[in-house]
C-alpha cells in the first residue's frame, strides 16, 4: 500500500495545511522548527517500533504525522523557491 493513499496520511495532509498557515500561532512559531519536531518524531517511530513508508499496512499516528510533514517541507520549499 502507498502510504500517501493512507486515509490518515490524507488527513494529515489537510491539517498539515491548516498548521502551516498560521504557524506563527502556533506552539512551533515557524516552519522550521515545525519540520525538526515532526522529523524528529518521524524518526522516532522508525527506529523503537520499525515503521517504514514501504509496509503493507500503517500506524495512524505515523502517517498522520508523515503528512503534516510532508505539507510542512512543501512549504518551506515553496517559500524559499527550492
Amino acid at each position: 500500500m502507498n502510504y500517501k493513499t493512507d486515509p490518515n496520511y490524507i488527513e494529515g495532509n489537510w491539517a498539515g495545511k491548516d498548521i502551516a498557515k498560521k504557524i506563527e500561532m502556533t506552539a512551533y512559531k515557524n516552519l522550521e522548527t515545525a519540520i525538526d519536531v515532526k522529523q524528529k518524531l518521524i524518526d522516532n517511530f522508525e527506529k523503537e517500533f520499525g515503521y517504514s513508508k514501504k509496509q503493507d499496512s500503517f500506524d495512524r499516528n505515523y502517517t498522520f504525522n508523515l503528512g503534516i510533514l510532508d505539507v510542512l517541507k512543501e512549504k518551506f520549499n515553496e517559500r524559499e523557491g527550492l
